[in-house]
């Protein structure tokens, strides 16, 4: 993604934060740059910007951009190597000048990252001055998760924008199964509500977590419920990295590929991450869209 020019850094043109927990796997970068293309699209006058919540994520590609041979292997990565957190990049926005700012989450629930993020804008957007006129933020706001607060209309969204996952299940025969990060966060539910959703929509889908429940065995067992043995595995993820290649489909004895395969299923596995779909990208469009709506009606 080529750096802003000072022309595009206006203090009048809007700017969009685009926050992702992001990826150490150069191929799941795939994921969040269609996001970012189809936010682009939607917003062609935004000063659109990508940061990384995750401080791992950034040390790793800043590594990396050390690494003459890596980077010589893996060549059209150079903004990834100096990628900012979302509060050094809301601050190199403020530095321009006074501007709307929006910041939107790429995360799928309002969990943990999300809270975090939260607690960063809501902070920066109440800092107050003597004179208001010189606020250091007049107007910053944040854009829900694509789950958001796992409200109806959240999940039916978010399910709507997974059919063409359960379409290419049915193309082969087979069940759709999904897997989660999960924590240990309230937003957890999300995920329980949703798998139930998309079982009363879709019939044989079944959601299940790396990190809380429900977990594998809460999956396993349903598909032997529901008498279907062959499967098509997925991330429930906006990318597919480490957790998709390895807890998900690699060939280690502990990975759910590997332990389906050990219950007599038969298993295909599906390694994009769900920022490749159009419909789910989408989902974070609409989010931002309602920022800059509820901004535009503050000016009339």
């Amino acid at each position: 993604m080529p750096r802003p020019s000072a022309a595009e850094s206006s203090p009048r043109r809007p700017a969009v934060v685009l926050a992702a927990f992001g990826t150490t796997a150069p191929e799941a970068m795939a994921g969040i740059r269609h996001v970012e293309e189809r936010i682009r699209d939607a917003f062609p006058d935004g000063d659109v910007r990508l940061a990384f919540t995750s401080a791992v994520v950034r040390d790793k590609w800043r590594d990396r951009g050390r690494d003459e041979a890596f980077r010589a292997a893996h060549p059209g990565l150079d903004a990834l190597y100096d990628l900012k957190s979302p509060l050094t990049t809301l601050a190199l926005i403020q530095e321009a000048g006074p501007r709307p700012v929006f910041v939107q989450s790429l995360h799928i629930t309002n969990g943990s990252e999300f809270d975090d993020l939260r607690n960063l804008v809501d902070r920066l957007a109440g800092l107050a001055t003597h004179r208001g006129v010189k606020k250091p933020f007049p107007h910053l706001a944040l854009g829900d998760s694509a789950l958001g607060a796992g409200e109806p209309g959240d999940l039916d969204r978010a399910a709507r924008a997974l059919e063409p996952l359960v379409r290419e299940a049915r193309k082969i025969d087979a069940a759709l199964v999904l897997m989660g990060h999960g924590n240990e966060h309230l937003a957890i539910r999300s995920y329980r509500d949703l798998g139930n959703v998309l079982r009363e929509r879709y019939g044989p889908v079944f959601l299940g977590l790396v990190e809380g429940e429900p977990g594998y065995e809460h999956v396993v067992a349903e598909a032997r419920k529901a008498r279907t043995w062959k499967l098509l595995l997925a991330p429930f993820m906006l990318v597919a990295g480490d957790h998709a290649l390895n807890d998900l489909a690699g060939e280690d004895e502990d990975s759910w590929a590997s332990r389906f395969r050990a219950e007599g299923f038969a298993v295909a596995a599906r390694l994009q991450g769900l920022g490749e779909l159009d419909a789910w990208a989408d989902l974070y469009v609409e989010r931002l869209k309602g920022l800059v709506e509820r901004y535009a009606k503050t000016l009339e």
